[in-house]
């Protein structure tokens, strides 16, 4: 991180592994005429909302793409928080302990990369909640789930043959989407919280915790070879 002879007060923090198995490279790899990272960093810059935009990763290749970047800072992340296991609250948290005292932030707003229809204005709305609703503790971006996971059913072994019911109660009262309470979930597209609060539970699912809902248009998390086609397929027409 460079070093800063003010101390910021709002940071994005974008972290980019680069073990991707189900999309390999995924970071890196085009979409809409630019790199996916790219769409977190253009997001974090066009909100006006952050005093530096931090790319965190282990790969050679984001570190190479994004030394080039003069808008946006560098930070090597420890191999030892880049496997498959690896969770993004160990590597926030991580950076955050190793950073001075006075050089650590007041708010720290993390934008994962899979998710590139989330847009400046999104990431501006956001943190204006944050900030007026739930200044010091902890907002995550939410999408309402398109089906009730009320009427979840799961394998009772592993042959795949009998179901059971997750929740048989709520069976035994309706089968009605809209009859059960209606619930959300997050998108992965971005976190907001306070550094002092965060580094006390390492965790970006703290209380006093709110939300800022999202569309399912909008919330699209690019996990799975397909997704990352049907996001090819909205971005020309976005762009049409």
């Amino acid at each position: 991180m460079n070093k800063e002879t003010k101390r910021p007060a709002v940071i994005a923090f974008i972290p980019a592994r680069g073990g991707s198995k189900r999309i390999p490279g995924k970071n890196l790899k085009d979409l809409g005429g630019k790199p996916l990272l790219r769409y977190a960093v253009d997001a974090a810059l066009d909100s006006g909302v952050f005093d530096e935009v931090i790319v965190s990763s282990d790969d050679a290749s984001v570190a190479s793409l994004v030394e080039g970047w003069a808008d946006v800072t560098f930070h090597r992340r420890d191999p030892a928080l880049a496997d498959d296991f690896s969770r993004v609250p160990e590597v926030v948290h991580a950076f955050l302990c190793n950073l001075p005292e006075s050089a650590r932030p007041e708010v720290i707003g993390v934008l994962l990369p899979p998710c590139p229809f989330r847009t400046g204005t999104h990431v501006r709305e956001a943190y204006e909640k944050y900030r007026g609703e739930n200044d010091g503790g902890f907002l995550v971006s939410v999408t309402k789930y398109e089906f009730p996971p009320q009427f979840a059913l799961r394998w009772t072994d592993d042959t795949n043959r009998g179901l059971e019911m997750v929740s048989p109660e709520v069976y035994r009262t309706t089968t009605r989407s809209q009859s059960v309470e209606p619930l959300w979930h997050p998108n992965g597209a971005m976190y907001f919280c306070s550094v002092d609060a965060f580094l006390e539970t390492a965790s970006f699912f703290s209380d006093p915790l709110t939300g800022y809902e999202m569309r399912p248009e909008d919330s699209l998390d690019l996990d799975w070879p397909h997704q990352f086609e049907m996001a090819e397929i909205l971005i020309k027409q976005r762009n049409s």
